[in-house]
């Protein structure tokens, strides 16, 4: 019994440092849904009609994730690289699916006049969140200075 416990206690360590690398595989995902939420909580400051809640978030995003499926063979079929090429393809199909089901949600409640705010806001913060653009430009560019 006590190589039992330890067998099972091995393999439950090996588990969790599998589930905390897989997880950090998909914290580009996470960190691009919190800009995409917060986003969408701020635009209150642009007009009181544009409020938001975590519960319609949630619907917008599992809908991005259903918009993205699963597929290709099992994980057993394939090769560690393969494996590591579908999670980075998994990732960037959650990316821009999630990003354009927020977009389209969120524009189809926009007066016309803020649709182009919106789309430079989103934009602009996507692009300083991937470190595309330096923050301080993009508050030049806004700010003027």
């Amino acid at each position: 019994t006590c190589d039992i416990i330890q067998q099972k206690s091995e393999l439950a360590k090996k588990t969790q440092r599998d589930i905390l690398v897989t997880s950090e595989k998909y914290r580009s995902v996470a960190n691009r849904s919190a800009l995409l939420f917060f986003l969408m909580t701020d635009l209150v400051k642009i007009h009181t009609y544009y409020i938001y809640s975590l519960a319609a978030f949630q619907q917008v995003f599992y809908r991005g994730i259903e918009i993205s499926g699963s597929d290709g063979p099992t994980e057993s079929e394939l090769t560690d690289d393969e494996k590591e090429a579908k999670v980075k393809a998994r990732c960037d199909k959650l990316l821009n699916n999630i990003t354009l089901s927020v977009f389209n949600y969120v524009r189809r409640g926009l007066f016309e006049a803020d649709k182009l705010t919106v789309a430079t806001l989103l934009t602009l913060k996507i692009l300083v969140n991937d470190g595309k653009v330096d923050a301080d430009e993009v508050e030049f560019l806004v700010n003027g200075g």
